[in-house]
This record gives structure tokens, sequence and C-alpha cells, in this order.
């Protein structure tokens, strides 16, 4: 899961939007968005942050008829503790 303020992130967006559309030449090898996400921070010499917390989702078990692969349908979750006053 991917969370960022493209409004507060301008110049690391433009960046990670020219690595996403290459115009028909192959993407560079990554893990995947949150490390494009990170390159483009980095490039950008913007501010960044990744949370600890892992992302959860919660849905409904769907297989394909006649035997096929199943499909997990639902939504995505994120764990983001706040602490009001003084945590015990």
């Amino acid at each position: 899961l991917l969370l960022c303020d493209k409004g507060r992130q301008r110049r690391a967006t433009a960046i990670l939007a020219s690595l996403v559309s290459l115009n028909g030449e192959p993407r560079p090898n990554s893990y995947g968005d949150k490390e494009l996400y990170w390159l483009a921070c980095e490039l950008a010499e913007a501010e960044y942050s990744f949370s600890p917390f892992a992302v959860g989702s919660i849905g409904r078990h769907q297989k394909k008829a006649e035997g096929g692969d199943s499909v997990l349908c639902g939504d995505a979750m994120h764990f983001l503790p706040t602490h009001r006053g003084r945590p015990e």
C-alpha cells in the first residue's frame, strides 16, 4: 500500500510519473511501486518516510469455476497509530 500527497511532493511525483511512463521503454528493475517512490524521492531530494506497520486486507475468498484460480476480493487497510496525551 502506497500513500503519498502529490501536492506536497510535486517534484517527486513528476519523476515518478516519468519512471512509470517511459514511452515504450522497459521499466527499470525494481521491487514495485514502493521502491520507485523511494527512488523518485531520492532523485527529487524530497522528504519521505515509510511506516513500520504492515498492510492488511479484509474480504471474501472467491473460487473461479471448474477448479481455476481463486481470488481475494476486498479492501486494503493500514494501521496508523496516534497517541492522544501520554501513552501508558
